[in-house]
């Protein structure tokens, strides 16, 4: 079973180009997802079923439905929809929801659909599907397949309008007539970084408002509020007003909220990509300045101690990782290439998978050796074992590693491996270490099996904004573990000398 949330989007900026021989036409255009959205439950079924609390009829979900299953071999589809957003409002409720019905089966089947694959089945299912690709606003142009991502647009609050009109988009784009005057991608990036947004417009709305006296009605009515910009979104009949603060914002909707039946308070919603380029290369650097100064100053007293030799071991391995993780992972973040940012980015998730079963057995043995045992015979040999076969299948070629897609199913074996083995490791060495009365291996293993936790956890949650916080959770964790470490060496090595 998936939940998921279907956002709805509107147009910043829309200017419809030239009709093209192939019937649809060029347009340019900026989007932004917008608070609003569909609630949607999917699960795996016998044949294709929706239930909605609204009456369906030739549904956009049953069309990608029908479309995957013409690529993958898949059973039936099991779709609870609750509808939040108005249908034929210029919003594209139907065009997200058809997105998330593919991301849905991609994930529920473990389909590991190619990017090109699904670019293919949201374009025909609709210009503007491909645009629920993106993670931030988009400029979106040619039919509204080609997506570019932006940064730098404020998430502004939003006063959002539908006058209960259903409006024909084939009808206005039909009614359309072109002057060859427009605004570039160049020239849309360019204004959202001079934060100017008087040259955004909609050219549907001319059109829309000839025809549909009430949406003209609500255009004027809205401009009135207060806002530093009305317009009206795709091809109508939804109106939204921009406000920069809550305040403003309440009034207008107050003023609203009874001459119309849907009404909302709403904002601006994308991928925090400039916040991101900002706290990721911050965090990448200090973090991995601290661990090589963890290390150098271990290595001051290798002199000394074995223990101290072998602690250094388990550190410089983390370093060579962590190093390459990181910083491979940043890099990826300035890249303007797709293909090279999925390439990248599945690099570095290979060199981290790779680090857990080689970081898991360092400690093991070494923490062996500093309790003063060659091995732990209690679960020595399933552990050596278990370390073995998740190694074995990290380097296997069906994870994808350097595909468009990484499979989902050999991701989660790996993490079920991981996890019984970072679990053996963990009640091994505290057991043992008990025996040892030694309070600092204690409390290092539980804070190593934490670091595992948290990471584990992350691999397989699909919430951008946790897996983040569970990541840093568990880097956080492997610096304090070091020291835990050191000091447990730097106290008792007398008593504990191999």
């Amino acid at each position: 079973m998936l939940k998921t949330k279907s956002y709805a989007k509107i147009n910043l900026h829309l200017e419809v180009i030239s009709k093209r021989d192939d019937g649809f036409h060029d347009i340019i255009t900026l989007m932004s997802k917008i608070n609003l959205y569909d609630e949607i439950v999917f699960a795996k079924a016998e044949d294709f079923i929706i239930n909605s609390n609204i009456d369906i009829k030739d549904n956009i979900m049953k069309k990608a439905y029908d479309l995957v299953k013409e690529l993958r071999d898949i059973k039936g589809l099991s779709i609870e929809l609750k509808k939040n957003i108005p249908m034929g409002a210029g919003l594209a409720g139907g065009s997200s929801n058809a997105y998330e019905t593919v991301r849905a089966l991609d994930e529920l089947y473990d389909l590991s659909l190619t990017k090109e694959e699904y670019f293919d089945i949201l374009l025909k299912l609709g210009s503007d599907c491909n645009f629920f690709t993106a993670k931030s606003a988009a400029i979106c142009s040619g039919r509204g397949e080609k997506i570019k991502e932006v940064e730098g647009l404020k998430k502004y609050k939003v006063l959002l309008v539908n006058p209960g009109i259903n409006i024909s988009s084939k009808d206005v784009y039909e009614g359309m007539s072109f002057n060859g005057d427009y605004l570039s991608s160049e020239d849309i990036e360019d204004l959202i970084k001079k934060d100017d947004f008087k040259r955004f417009k909609n050219n549907m709305q001319d059109f829309v408002f000839a025809k549909y006296i009430a949406v003209k009605k609500l255009f004027d009515e809205m401009s009135a509020l207060g806002g530093f910009k009305t317009m009206m979104s795709g091809s109508g009949s939804s109106i939204f007003t921009l406000f920069e603060s809550e305040e403003e914002l309440q009034k207008a909707y107050d003023l609203m909220k009874n001459r119309y039946q849907f009404v909302i308070k709403t904002h601006l919603i994308w991928g925090d990509l400039m916040l991101q380029k900002i706290l990721e290369p911050i965090f990448t650097f200090l973090y991995i300045v601290i661990i090589f100064v963890m290390d150098n100053f271990i290595n001051k007293y290798n002199y000394a101690d074995k223990d101290f030799k072998l602690q250094s071991i388990f550190t410089k391995t983390y370093v060579v990782f962590v190093t390459l993780f990181l910083g491979i992972r940043t890099y990826a973040l300035f890249l303007s290439d797709d293909e090279k940012i999925i390439r990248l980015t599945n690099i570095s998730l290979f060199i981290s998978s790779l680090m857990i079963p080689i970081l898991l057995i360092i400690f093991y043995y070494l923490a062996a050796r500093t309790l003063k045992k060659r091995r732990m015979p209690d679960a020595s040999n399933i552990i050596y074992l278990l370390s073995a076969i998740l190694m074995i299948l990290t380097l296997l070629p069906q994870n994808g590693w350097f595909q468009d897609r990484i499979s989902t199913f050999m991701e989660v074996f790996r993490t079920i491996i991981a996890l019984i083995l970072n679990v053996l490791i963990f009640l091994s060495v505290f057991k043992n270490a008990v025996r040892r009365r030694n309070v600092n291996i204690q409390r290092a293993s539980l804070l190593f099996f934490l670091a595992g936790l948290f990471y584990s956890l992350a691999n397989i949650l699909k919430l951008a904004r946790v897996k983040n916080i569970l990541y840093v959770l568990s880097l956080i964790l492997i610096l304090i573990m070091i020291y835990t470490w050191y000091r447990t060496i730097r106290k008792k090595t007398e008593i504990y000398r191999v």
